[in-house]
């Protein structure tokens, strides 16, 4: 399967329409229904990407001004993910503590993206290498 570039994820992202429901396991089975295996890990290595440089970047920010917990730091990442690549982009530190302090976020978005352990039990053994 080619890989998919960082346009076609973040339209899968897009597709997904988190801000519809936050329904992770409505998501969930319409990634299965419509990516092979191969591009759902492509989907969730994005994803943790993503996530984790919303991490990197915004730790200590974090740390000091937004009074969440780690779980729901967790999440608050992942929101910023799921609304899509614009949002992302132009995510900033007062974005983030805004939504922080208004509880503007759901859990949680990458749970609608199965990881590589659950798209191997999902799937058999000759869908998988598609």
């Amino acid at each position: 399967m080619p890989k998919m570039t960082e346009k076609e994820l973040w339209k899968w992202i897009k597709k997904a329409q988190w801000k519809k429901d936050h329904n992770y396991k409505r998501i969930e089975k319409f990634y299965i229904k419509n990516l092979s295996p191969s591009q759902l890990m492509q989907l969730r290595a994005f994803y943790d990407k993503k996530w984790k440089a919303l991490g990197k970047k915004y730790h200590k920010y974090w740390i000091d001004n937004i009074s969440i917990s780690d779980d729901s730091w967790m999440d608050l990442r992942a929101e910023v993910i799921g609304r899509g690549e614009s949002f992302y982009k132009s995510v900033t530190p007062a974005k983030l503590k805004k939504m922080g302090k208004t509880d503007d976020y759901y859990e949680c978005f990458g749970y609608s993206i199965p990881v590589e352990d659950e798209i191997k039990s999902k799937f058999p053994v000759s869908w998988r290498m598609k």
